[in-house]
C-alpha cells in the first residue's frame, strides 16, 4: 500500500474563500463588496527563459554532489573559493547563543552559506589561526528572528584549507551516476532545461495570478463591515491549519510555529488578527467575481479533483482525506483556480523589459 502523506496547507494564503470546515457562515459576497475593475488589468509576467548560464549552474550543482577536496599546499591563508574547515563560537554581548557554534565545519568561502560578513572575514586567515569575525545579523533573519539586526562576534579557528574539485562531466560519468538514464552532456542539459522551465513557468503563473488577484481586491470596496462571526471563522481556520501542519510535520503546535513560521503563539495570533479582514475581503471578491461571471465548479470537476488529490497523497478512502482537508476546501480551491484563469484570460499581460 502506498504510504499516506499528510497535506501541508498554507497558513497565511493569498486567498482563502471560506476557511476550513463544513459549519461555515454563508454570506452573499455581492452584499459585502462592490467590484471595481477586474477585467483588462495590466500585469507583467516574469520571463521563463532558461539561459545557458543557468544550465551551467545546474550542471555545476550536480557535479558538486560528487566533488572531492584537495588540500591547499602552496599557501597557508584562506582565499575566496577555498573550503575552510573551521571551529567557531558566536557571541552576542559576550554570551554564546544557541545555534551559533560548530566544530569541524566545511565552509566554501564565497558560497553565501553564512550571513554577510562572515565568509569575507575569514579571507586572509591562516591555517591554525584563531580570528574574531564581527558581523551583524540581517534585519530580516528568518532562521532565527530573535537574532535579527543584532551585532555578534564569531571566534573562528581555521583547521584546514582545501579546494573543491569537481569531477569531469563525461559520458562515462553520466552513465554511471544516473544508472544509464543519461549518456551525453546534451541529454542532461536538455533534462535540466525541461525541469527548470516547468518550475519557472509554474512560479511565473502563480506570481502573475497573485498580482491580478491583489489588483482586483484593491479595486473593490467594502459596502459594509464583514460580520465578526465570518472573521472569527477565518481566524480559527488559520489556527486549525497551523495545528494540522504541526501534526503533519510531527511537531508540537508551538515547535511548528517557531521552526516554520519563526513566531511564538502570541506573534502568530497577532499576525492573523491583522490579516483576517484582508483575507476575508479577498475571499468575498473572488466569490463576487465568480457569481458575476457565472464561474462554477461542476460535480464532475470536484470528483476528479478529489480523486487526483487522493492519488497524489496516498489516500485510499475519502474519509481519510477529509480528516486533513474538507470537501469545501477542495471546492474552494477549484473555484479559485477558475477565477484566477478568468482574470488572466482577460488581462493585458506584458513581458519584462
Amino acid at each position: 500500500m502506498q504510504a499516506k502523506k499528510r497535506i501541508i496547507l498554507c497558513i497565511l494564503p493569498v486567498l482563502v474563500l471560506c476557511g476550513c470546515g463544513s459549519s461555515r457562515m454563508k454570506i452573499e459576497p455581492l452584499d459585502y463588496v462592490e467590484l471595481g475593475d477586474y477585467k483588462g488589468l495590466n500585469v507583467t509576467r516574469m520571463s521563463t527563459e532558461i539561459s545557458e548560464e543557468d544550465l551551467d549552474k545546474q550542471v555545476e550543482r550536480m557535479l558538486s554532489a560528487y566533488a572531492t577536496k584537495e588540500p591547499v599546499t602552496d599557501r597557508d591563508d584562506v582565499q575566496d573559493g577555498d573550503v575552510a574547515n573551521i571551529d567557531y563560537v558566536g557571541m552576542i554581548d559576550g554570551e554564546a547563543f544557541e545555534g551559533g557554534s560548530a566544530v569541524g565545519f566545511d565552509l566554501e568561502i564565497g558560497s553565501g552559506t553564512f550571513i554577510p560578513g562572515f565568509e569575507e572575514g575569514l579571507i586572509g586567515a591562516k591555517k591554525g589561526e584563531t580570528v574574531d569575525v564581527p558581523v551583524t545579523f540581517p534585519d530580516e533573519y528568518t532562521n532565527n528572528p530573535a537574532l535579527a539586526g543584532k551585532p555578534a562576534v564569531f571566534t573562528v579557528t581555521v583547521n584546514e584549507i582545501s579546494k573543491k574539485v569537481l569531477p569531469e562531466l563525461t559520458e562515462e560519468f553520466l552513465s554511471e551516476k544516473t544508472g544509464g538514464q543519461f549518456k551525453s552532456v546534451d541529454e542532461i542539459r536538455d533534462y535540466f532545461k525541461t525541469q527548470a522551465t516547468a518550475s519557472l513557468t509554474s512560479y511565473a503563473d502563480s506570481a502573475m495570478h497573485t498580482q491580478l488577484v491583489n489588483q482586483a481586491v484593491e479595486n473593490a470596496t467594502l459596502k459594509q463591515d464583514i460580520p465578526e462571526k465570518y472573521l472569527e471563522e477565518k481566524k480559527q481556520a488559520m489556527i486549525r491549519t497551523a495545528k494540522s501542519n504541526a501534526e503533519a510535520y510531527g511537531k508540537t503546535y508551538e515547535d511548528y510555529l517557531h521552526s516554520y513560521l519563526n513566531m511564538d503563539e502570541a506573534t502568530f495570533l497577532e499576525t492573523i488578527d491583522k490579516s483576517t479582514t484582508q483575507i476575508a475581503k479577498q475571499s468575498l471578491v473572488i466569490g463576487a467575481i465568480a457569481e458575476t461571471e457565472n464561474i462554477t465548479v461542476s460535480d464532475e470537476e470536484l470528483k476528479e479533483k478529489i480523486a487526483s488529490t487522493m492519488a497524489e497523497y496516498g489516500y485510499e478512502k475519502e474519509k481519510d482525506l477529509f480528516e486533513t482537508v474538507s470537501k469545501e476546501d477542495i471546492l474552494d480551491d477549484l473555484l479559485l483556480e477558475k477565477v484566477q484563469d478568468f482574470l488572466a484570460d482577460n488581462a493585458v499581460i506584458s513581458k519584462p523589459e
